[in-house]
Formats: C-alpha cells, sequence, structure tokens
C-alpha cells in the first residue's frame, strides 16, 4: 500500500510540474504562434479563455461574417418573425487547451451558418501532446490540420453527402 501511495504523490508532483510549465512556458509559446497566423488575414481572432487559472484554452477563430445567405423579406414566415438582413457564418475554431492532468490537448469546432447549418459534433479532437514535449512543430501542425478541415468543410467534402442545409 505505501508503494502505491508514494505513486500516487509523485503522479501529483508531476501534474503540479506540468501546470507550471504550462504557466511559465507553454501558454505563452502556444499564443505567440496564433498571434503571428493572426497577422496573416484579418479574419482570424485571437483570445484566451482563463476563467480558471490552470484551465485555460487558447483559441485561434474565424470571426463571424455575414454567409451567402439572407432572409426573403417578402417571406410571411420572415415577416411574421421579423427575420431579415444576413445569415451568419460562425467561423469555427482551434483551440489549444490544458487538459485535467496537465497536458495539451488541441482540438476544434467547426463553422456553424446560423438557422441552416448546425455540426453535429460538438467538437473534434486533432491532438494530444505532453507538456514536456511541446514544440513549436506541434503547434503549427495542428493549426494545419484545422485550417485543412475548415477548407474540406468549406468544399463540402466532410460529408457523406453535401449537406442541403436544414436545421436538425
Amino acid at each position: 500500500m505505501k508503494d502505491l501511495i508514494n505513486k500516487i504523490k509523485e503522479v501529483e508532483s508531476l501534474t503540479k510540474e506540468k501546470f507550471k510549465k504550462w504557466q511559465d512556458e507553454n501558454k505563452s509559446l502556444i499564443s505567440k504562434h496564433l498571434k503571428e497566423i493572426c497577422e496573416l488575414d484579418g479574419n482570424l481572432h485571437l483570445e484566451i479563455n482563463d476563467s480558471i487559472i490552470n484551465h485555460e484554452s487558447i483559441i485561434l477563430s474565424f470571426r463571424k461574417k455575414p454567409s451567402l445567405f439572407k432572409y426573403n423579406e417578402d417571406d410571411l414566415y420572415n415577416r411574421q418573425e421579423s427575420l431579415k438582413g444576413w445569415i451568419f457564418e460562425t467561423g469555427g475554431y482551434l483551440a489549444f487547451s490544458i487538459t485535467i492532468m496537465g497536458n495539451i490537448s488541441a482540438w476544434m469546432k467547426l463553422p456553424e451558418i446560423e438557422s441552416i447549418m448546425k455540426n453535429n459534433e460538438e467538437y473534434m479532437d486533432l491532438g494530444f501532446i505532453e507538456q514536456e514535449d511541446l514544440k513549436n512543430e506541434w503547434v503549427i501542425e495542428m493549426v494545419g490540420k484545422f485550417f485543412e478541415i475548415i477548407l474540406k468543410w468549406k468544399q463540402g467534402k466532410l460529408f457523406d453527402r453535401e449537406p442541403i442545409g436544414f436545421r436538425r
């Protein structure tokens, strides 16, 4: 029993070290790369969800913008519901989050078109890495995966068939 108790304490100590590395190095390393990527396109935005220390997410997102769809203002239903103007697209986002055990998870949310298309998946996992293994290349690789999936979504290639766009 003593051996198991010691192993638990060792793991807790290692987890504490991972959180320290996140705060001291890795959070800023990821943020730096994502800021540089945002400078490539004004449609990209960086934010940090830091409402809970050691449970932050660093988020690269496409800004919300008008889609190619617009409400028909002559339609009776749209008039009754006061629906008019452009329908917006949320552009999707990539998040780098610290896990509860102190490692890093990269995950994403696909774009959606309000009132027309909502994705079935809440999010998609892209990768996972231990704090001590984080390198610049991994961050760039995850951003590349994110952009490739967004491109496939915009081309309609992520679906068994291209969606018509009725919300479920």
